[in-house]
């Protein structure tokens, strides 16, 4: 698979998507943040439906944090039927003692102010809107993703059996799991086959050995995730090798 061929698959994918989460029998909104994934969303739906897509916005007074100028014209270019609403700091903070509620879990997310807010909003007119979470997991979107890479492309130097006879000498400790296991994730790191593995492993919060700990040993072979990815024709593997991993 090429390049070329990974982007044309990785749209029809998206559209796929997101056009299977339209078909319902209520009203459906998107929240827009006027940022690439948000926008990605909205473009593409907008693309495949020839009635305005309703798309919804959480703007700030304070300049810094305000991207609702952003959406209003990534709403405008796309000719979204566009919904945006300004929050204060009050309404902000009244807020913050309802997140336990509405989340039903301890989330320490700030965004869960503006997207609890824009649900209000949207709920006025719509029953099920379409978010852009996941995006920048998924694209490598984070200024550590990047890093990962540069890292990765400056190991690549270092002799694969090297890597793997240096790992042995490393012991990591997971006697407690309330710090860092930096041993283990650099003992898995020159251990790697692979860039997608050690990609992986850099941005993976827990290790393997931690998640068998936290699991009594009942999560079965941790490495599966990450070996689906290794076969030579998919989409994260042509995406490693435009970026010479």
């Amino acid at each position: 698979m090429s390049f070329e061929e990974a982007l044309s698959e990785t749209e029809k994918l998206l559209k796929s998507a997101f056009q299977y989460r339209m078909i319902a029998d209520v009203p459906i909104g998107v929240f827009l943040s006027g940022g690439y994934d948000s926008s990605c969303v909205a473009a593409l739906l907008q693309s495949q439906n020839t009635n305005k897509i309703k798309t919804y916005t959480i703007g700030f007074h304070e300049q810094e944090y305000n991207e609702a100028e952003f959406a209003k014209k990534v709403a405008g270019y796309l000719g979204t039927d566009h919904f945006e609403y300004y929050c204060t700091e009050k309404e902000a903070i009244d807020l913050v003692p309802l997140l336990p509620v509405i989340y039903d879990e301890p989330f320490a997310d700030p965004s869960a102010i503006p997207t609890t807010l824009v649900s209000k909003i949207a709920r006025q007119h719509v029953t099920v809107a379409l978010s852009a979470d996941g995006g920048d997991e998924i694209f490598a979107g984070y200024p550590r993703h990047l890093k990962s890479l540069n890292l990765i492309n400056k190991f690549q130097r270092i002799n694969s059996t090297l890597g793997k006879f240096a790992s042995r000498f490393i012991n990591e400790n997971i006697e407690r799991l309330d710090h860092p296991n930096r041993k283990g994730k650099l003992k898995n790191f020159l251990s790697s086959n692979s860039g997608i593995e050690k990609f992986v492993t850099i941005n993976q919060t827990f290790t393997s050995s931690e998640i068998k700990k936290l699991t009594n040993n009942q999560a079965g072979r941790n490495d599966a995730v990450t070996k689906k990815f290794i076969p030579g024709r998919d989409l994260l593997s042509e995406v490693f090798r435009s970026k010479s991993c």
